[in-house]
């Protein structure tokens, strides 16, 4: 997470084992370190509150 931070991102989606086995991904807000569990195949509706 500190290198994603130093980079400049905004977020970060984490998969895991766990997170697999149950259909979800981790999406982490590196502004606020909010992190929410979200249905992969939400991922890119919960991505796109991110962009410019």
């Amino acid at each position: 997470m500190a290198r994603a931070s130093a980079l400049g991102c905004r977020v970060a989606v984490i998969v895991g084992e766990d997170e697999l086995k149950a259909g979800q991904a981790a999406v982490k807000d590196l502004g606020t370190g909010e992190q929410r569990l979200v249905p992969q195949d939400a991922l890119v509706d919960a991505l796109a509150q991110y962009r410019d």
